[in-house]
């Protein structure tokens, strides 16, 4: 049975590098991205999606996953603080913190409920 992968921010950066990847290595890719689509070659399937935005035609979408890779995420210009409204800064928790939280809890759960082994979440180490 092929693996599925499930790469957040695969548009560009490291998310699209581990598109390649993992597209390399025969996986089923399945790539979610609030930029645009960017159209690689192989068992690719891509969602442009705000992942800030209601998770759940995430999971309709991609129901199971055996490898997660956390891979969206802002930065928030380096400003200082004060001069961070509290708009961006919750825009910026959302995507970096509840967002990868989320997406692991879900896929986690079907893993353990599935009794996967070989499954993989790739967690993602980040200041907030």
């Amino acid at each position: 049975m092929t693996r599925r992968v499930l790469i957040t921010g695969v548009s560009s950066g490291i998310g699209l590098a581990q598109a390649r990847l993992f597209l390399e290595k025969g996986y089923q890719v399945y790539g979610v991205d609030q930029g645009e689509n960017p159209f690689l070659e192989g068992d690719f399937y891509f969602l442009q999606r705000d992942l800030t935005l209601d998770l759940k035609p995430v999971f309709d979408w991609c129901p199971r996953v055996d490898v997660l890779c956390n891979t969206a995420g802002v930065l928030d210009a380096y400003k200082p603080l004060l001069e961070q409204s509290a708009q961006e800064i919750q825009e910026i928790f959302e995507i970096n913190y509840m967002t990868p939280v989320e997406l692991t809890r879900y896929y986690l759960t079907q893993m353990l409920e599935n009794k996967k082994e070989s499954s993989s979440i790739c967690v993602r180490l980040l200041q907030v």
